[in-house]
């Protein structure tokens, strides 16, 4: 909407009133439409359009001072100019007597005719080819900060500006002031929160890697992305005395992208060292315009074609880690305050990042050779399934070593833990008393104790306690070795040292209860056969003989039991052995529907053992196999392997394996340990004695080999027996 005096005609005002009036309202007219302005571009079309309107002139516009560049700048859009006219004007203000009696008063300034006014005496050929034939110039300044000038030429009436409207044109550049003011601080603080968005999303960058080569390479990316340079040269400083290495050069191609190399040009690594000592550690050194900076040689310049250089220092912790070389070649860079903040802040977050990485690569270097004793003797620790426990307060605070395979627990469990929470309820009170007699000082000597594994498995340990300063106060630190398998052996040796004099003693009492047994059994069968035996006496007598009978296979599988002598080996070809074994309970098998797989390793040697012996021991094995496969309904499986295996590092330590193996229910944990105990049987007391598999555990022990058994309850059970190889490695068929 266009306001002139010519709106107001005829109305019975005054023609000054009238025109007054126009003004208030374009005035009013300007202030609303600005307020709603966001760009400069609007603001510049508004400003110039209204303000043309107003005045009626043939040519408007707006220039704004760049504080940076110290110069005033032509915007377009103007009214009536095109950007050719608009690039000479500013020229000509920056140079000639306007500008400096512009910025001089602070006030609109009225020229009624260029050519003839002396001030103007150097821009008189400018308003000839221009066609000015009055002008009307105004500064936009608020609180002395010089935002710009307003230009008005030509009016279309020809008559010059009047003093009036130099009063109104510097009231409508008060109001275009505070919308280019506004306009400003808006684009300020849209920049600087743009600004702090990215610097987070490069610290964020930066500090996600530990490597410094890393480091300097996102660094130099980041730095030519965020900051629009065309180059990155990164020094850093190894020390407090030494002079900066070049690490890395970084560019931006022609299609936006960052390639870098480790390599630094050799004239820039030359300049860089003859300088570097000079320049601001605390702040940036910006050379604007290199052409005319006698720091820069003109050879760079004419190879690298440099406009502008930024050398930005990388500090972190008051101590400066590098150097940022930051390169402008395709126009000279004019700088503000942001910017140069912005670089800075990535140049220090590079520096803490590069400081960290730093460091984190010295750690490692130190602890190194701490990785390499624990490497070399962790296997030795873990060997031995030792585990180290700190307790202070009554709670563990640190777990290493097998504490995982010796508990079951993992670390962060056993911070929650109190120090009794692991062992069984007998061991809880002397482990608590070993731990307050430690505290107070005192000493203790190893002592067994039993963990209770997560699992619910009772571990046996040997532990040991030592007062230590764990976190700057004292604390006791335990060492757990697994003797579980010690203790199991200890045992067995007990037992078999009792159950030998329990042999003895039964091989006599077998023999005694065997001749008493005799006469009973004869004089029954004899008395069976009498002809007149009521049915009740026959009756009681054939009981009699029954018991008799089952009384008689006891005792005989006793004194088989007693009467195990030592082997009477002789050379055997184990695969074939084995085949003969089955061959016996081939036909009990298949009538209990049990497949049986063969998986015998060819070219076994042949060792020296009991035949009689071992096979009393693989039948023991197989009966039990079979009666487990009995509880199976279908798809009842045994399967039969043999393998040669090195236990050891010599060839005595290699050893023939029997696995025999079923797809039954499997053993019950709470078992496993007591498969090969003497009268131990999961069967009724009227089917089993309990020692069969001891039996054949103590025929294997007398060959010097190994019996194991591994199960899983619902998963079967496999028995393993391992026999050295005792005599010349021939291979034989199998």
């Amino acid at each position: 909407m266009t306001y002139s005096p010519e709106m107001h005609a005829g109305n019975g005002i005054s023609p000054q009133d009238q025109e007054k009036m126009a003004w208030v309202e374009t005035l009013a007219h300007l202030s609303r439409r600005l307020c709603l302005a966001t760009g400069l571009t609007e603001i510049f079309q508004l400003a110039t359009t209204l303000i043309a309107e107003a005045f009626q002139v043939e040519k408007c516009a707006v220039f704004l001072y760049d504080e940076a560049r110290h110069e005033l700048v032509g915007r377009a859009p103007a009214f009536g100019i095109d950007r050719a006219t608009i690039e000479q004007i500013r020229c000509s203000l920056d140079e000639g007597a306007p500008g400096r009696l512009i910025w001089e008063h602070d006030k609109p300034l009225i020229i009624a005719d260029p050519a003839a006014d002396p001030r103007l005496a150097n821009w008189r050929a400018l308003g000839r080819s221009l066609g000015l034939r009055s002008l009307l110039i105004c500064p936009l300044w608020v609180d002395h900060w010089h935002v710009g000038i307003v230009v008005l030429a030509n009016k279309r009436s020809s008559r010059p500006f009047s003093a009036a409207e130099a009063t109104f044109l510097r009231a409508l550049a008060d109001q275009v002031t505070i919308a280019l003011v506004n306009a400003r601080i808006q684009h300020a603080q849209a920049q600087e929160a743009k600004r702090g968005h990215t610097l987070a999303q490069m610290a964020s960058l930066l500090h996600a890697t530990l490597d410094p080569r890393d480091v300097v390479r996102a660094a130099a990316s980041m730095v030519l992305m965020a900051a629009g340079a065309d180059r990155c040269h990164i020094f850093v400083l190894p020390g407090a005395e030494a002079s900066p290495l070049p690490v890395l050069s970084a560019s931006r191609t022609a299609e936006g992208t960052i390639q870098a190399s480790e390599g630094v040009p050799g004239e820039i690594i030359r300049w860089f060292k003859t300088h570097w000592e000079s320049l601001a550690v605390d702040r940036s050194t910006i050379i604007e315009e290199a052409l005319l900076s006698p720091l820069i040689p003109s050879s760079w310049i004419t190879r690298f074609h440099l406009q502008t250089l930024a050398v930005v220092p990388m500090p972190a912790r008051d101590e400066v880690w590098g150097y940022m070389l930051i390169e402008y070649c395709r126009a000279v860079r004019r700088f503000d305050e942001g910017e140069i903040r912005f670089i800075e802040s990535i140049a220090r977050q590079s520096g803490l990042a590069f400081r960290n990485a730093h460091l984190y690569r010295e750690v490692l270097d130190e602890l190194n050779p701490l990785r390499q004793s624990i490497a070399r003797y962790a296997p030795l620790i873990e060997g031995a399934k030792v585990a180290f426990l700190v307790v202070q307060d009554g709670r563990y605070g640190y777990a290493g070593g097998a504490v995982t395979e010796l508990l079951g627990y993992s670390s962060e469990e056993l911070f929650e833990m109190y120090l009794p929470d692991v062992f069984a309820s007998p061991s809880q009170t002397p482990v608590i008393e070993s731990y307050e007699q430690i505290l107070e000082g005192g000493t203790i000597p190893s002592f067994e104790a039993q963990i209770v594994r997560k699992d619910g498995q009772e571990v046996t340990v040997i532990l040991s306690g030592s007062l230590i300063e764990f976190e700057g106060r004292p604390a006791v630190q335990f060492v757990a070795c697994d003797t579980t398998e010690q203790s199991r052996e200890r045992e067995q040796r007990l037992l078999g040292s009792k159950l030998e004099a329990v042999t003895r003693l039964i091989g006599n009492l077998v023999g005694e209860a065997r001749n008493a047994l005799t006469p009973v059994v004869g004089f029954t069968e004899l008395t069976l056969e009498l002809p007149d035996l009521t049915p009740e006496v026959k009756s009681n007598l054939e009981v009699i003989a029954q018991g008799a009978e089952r009384a008689k296979k006891t005792f005989d599988t006793l004194a088989t039991w007693a009467q195990i002598q030592p082997p009477e080996k002789s050379l055997v070809n184990v695969n074939h052995f084995i085949r003969h074994v089955l061959s016996l309970k081939q036909y009990e098998l298949q009538s209990h529907h049990i497949e049986v797989e063969w998986d015998l390793q060819k070219e076994l040697p042949e060792t020296s053992l009991d035949p009689q012996q071992l096979q009393m021991a693989l039948l023991a094995i197989v009966d039990n196999a079979r009666d487990a496969l009995l509880q199976v309904p279908q798809d009842r499986r045994l399967v039969i392997r043999t393998r040669r295996q090195k236990r050891g590092f010599w060839k005595l330590g290699e050893m023939i394996e029997i696995h025999i193996e079923d797809n039954g229910p499997g053993i019950a944990r709470e078992n496993l340990s007591r498969v090969f105990d003497p009268f131990f049987s999961t069967k009724p007391p009227t089917q089993a004695l309990g020692l069969g598999l001891w039996i054949a555990y103590q025929i294997v022990k007398n060959h010097n080999g190994e019996i194991t058994v591994n199960s899983r309850e619902g998963e079967g059970a496999t028995f393993i027996i391992a026999l050295p190889i005792l005599r010349s490695e021939e291979p034989l068929e199998s």
